[in-house]
Formats: structure tokens, sequence, C-alpha cells
């Protein structure tokens, strides 16, 4: 089961904020644009926290230091023993610095091994699921949300519509970004529509290979009966970066499979393939130099990206100005996305080696 990690890390924010095991106002999330610290590390969330066990002392005797909660969260599959290892490394280095008041570390994920579980606790931290802290019900109330909104949206029909919707969500607390990335599809799926001369487009076209693999498409589009276009939507905030392990599975587990399924399906093997990754966000150097690699292995297909600016772009040249409306008000210039874009930090990235591990967004 998908799950988007902003909204997981939204919903970790309101427990965290309604429990008072951080400050109200200065709960930080990585999803928002953010860089949560505490110590010389950075997490997906941390917040000050004022609760007595976790108080520390400012060398004067009068007012107490308040220590942090963080959370790493980590949604590809089950946490294993190494990872868990490489999460309490990071917890013990913050733990190593006398000035750095104490710290409430949790490691959420979809599911853990058993001696992952151990290892964790075993060095003082917590090892939560989605079903454990927030609820069977609430975990599966976002995914379900999500398909519900997902669906509506698609037979909303205008660009006007859309941009309705997500201002109406804005007001249910973790609601958007649980959407973006469907409504992202949408808004693409119109995109292509304006682009392609007389297309056919499907939305989360399901598709088989060989062996029964399947894939699925977010935009498939047959332009007439010259070519295929294969679409894979990533929606972010236009602060964020697409993953790069994401970028990795595009290219070597879902196009194959995609390629399977053109070759056998009557009336497509012939027809010119082009595979692209659309996002409102960036791309690393490191996923642009891979698809390069891989675009230039054949010439029987294409394999592109496009990004924030490109999309926008398009959306100006097909002279669609509702469409370029909701694209800047909700994927480009978003208040989240304005105001991360005035935060630096001077800080390097010392837990380059977690980052890897928990792949936490």
């Amino acid at each position: 089961m998908s799950r988007k990690p902003g909204a997981i890390q939204n919903a970790v924010k309101e427990w965290v904020r309604r429990l008072g095991i951080g400050s109200w106002n200065k709960v930080e999330i990585r999803s928002e644009g953010a860089i949560p610290t505490a110590g010389p590390n950075y997490w997906d969330l941390s917040a000050p926290s004022y609760l007595y066990p976790l108080l520390g002392s400012n060398g004067t005797g009068t007012k107490p230091k308040p220590g942090s909660f963080v959370c790493d969260v980590y949604l590809g599959g089950r946490v294993s023993a190494s990872s868990a290892r490489t999460f309490v490394k990071k917890c013990t280095n913050v733990r190593g610095f006398k000035k750095v008041a104490p710290v409430l570390q949790m490691f959420l994920a979809n599911g853990f091994d058993k001696e992952a579980v151990n290892i964790i606790r075993a060095n003082g931290a917590i090892a939560a699921t989605l079903d454990s802290l927030l609820g069977t019900d609430v975990a599966r109330g976002l995914n379900e949300l999500a398909s519900v909104m997902k669906a509506t949206a698609i037979n909303l029909g205008t660009p006007d519509k859309i941009d309705a919707l997500f201002s109406a969500l804005g007001k249910i607390e973790g609601a958007e970004g649980t959407l973006r990335g469907c409504l992202f599809e949408y808004l693409c799926a119109q995109l292509a529509e304006e682009t392609y001369r007389k297309p056919h487009i499907t939305i989360n076209k399901l598709v088989r290979g060989s062996e029964s693999t399947r894939a699925e498409v977010d935009v498939f589009v047959e332009v007439g009966n010259t070519e295929l276009v294969f679409v894979e939507c990533k929606g972010h905030l236009p602060t964020g970066q697409v993953d790069d392990a994401e970028v990795e599975k595009w290219l070597m587990k879902r196009i194959p499979v995609l390629r399977e399924f053109a070759k056998h399906e009557e009336g497509y093997a012939k027809l010119k393939q082009t595979f692209e990754l659309w996002t409102n966000a960036t791309i690393s150097a490191e996923s642009k130099a891979l698809i390069k690699q891989e675009n230039e292995k054949t010439q029987r297909y294409s394999i592109a990206y496009r990004e924030g600016s490109d999309l926008q772009e398009m959306i100006k040249e097909s002279g669609n100005q509702s469409l370029l409306k909701t694209y800047k008000q909700h994927f480009s210039n978003h208040p989240l996305a304005v105001a991360a874009r005035k935060k630096t930090s001077p800080k390097t990235h010392s837990d380059t080696e977690s980052r890897v591990e928990s792949n936490a967004l």
C-alpha cells in the first residue's frame, strides 16, 4: 500500500503537537521545506520539548533548557537490522555532545524486522509503525482519502475546479500534502491533452509485462497511430527533489515492464515509444546523468525528464491560462514553498549514511 511521506510527517506533527510532546508552533518537518535539526544531525521531524525528563540545564540554574523530540520516517518496506544500526549510530552521535539537552528519538516505518526492533529499543529509542502510532483506521484512512479525492478530481473537468478543490483541502490539516501527488497526475493529464495532437489519455493504467509482472502508468498517452508516451508523475512541494531511488526504480524496474507490455500489445509494437518523468520539483544531477545514460543505450525508444520550470514553460506554450494559474498557485508558488526559499542553513549534511538507509523525505 502506497503512502505519501509528506502526509505521514504532517500526521506525526499533529500527534506531537496535540500530546504536548513538542512546542506547538515549533514542530518542523522536512516535507514542508524545513531542515529539522537536533544536535549535529538532520531529521525528518524535530521539535523543542519541555517535558520534564527532557529538560537540560543552561548553566545558570534559572530557566531550564528544552530538550528535543525527533523522528525519522521510512516508508520503503520493513526496516532491517542494518538500517536500525545506522539509525542508532545517528542517535548516539547526538548524545555524545554535552551541551545538547536530552533528545527523545523515534524511528517510524511500515514495519520492522524483530532484530531491528530489539536494536532500536535496546538503545533507548522508539521503534513505531504507522498502525501503532496513528491507529489502523487512521493509517488506512489517509490512503482511502487520497484515492477518493483523486477519483473526484478526475471527474471535475476543469483546472478552475481543481484550484477550488485544493483551496478547500488546504483547510484540512495534512490533507493537502496527501493529495498533492494525486492531483499532480491529473494536472499532467490535462497538460498532455494540451501538448499532443488529439491524444487518447488514460490515468493510472495498469499493464502487464512478461511472467505476470505489472506496472502502473501514471499518464498513458496514445498519440494517434504514431506514438506512445508513458508519463511518470512526481508531485512535490516545489522546493523538493525527486528521490534518486525513485528515479532508479522507474528506470530499472518500471520501464522494462512497460516495454514488455508495448512489445506484445497488438498495434503498439511499431509505434514510437517515449518514457518521461514529470515533476514540479527538481531532479538531482546524479539522477539526470543516470537518465541520460539509459537513454543513450538504445535508439528503439526515448527516455527523458521535465522539471518544474520545464512544465511551467509547456503550460505557457499551451495558452491554457486556467491551467497555468492552477500550476503556479499549487505546484510552483505555494506559500510553503515561498517560505522555504527564504530559509538558509550553513550546516553541512553530516548524516548522509543514515539518509541513504532510512530514505526519509
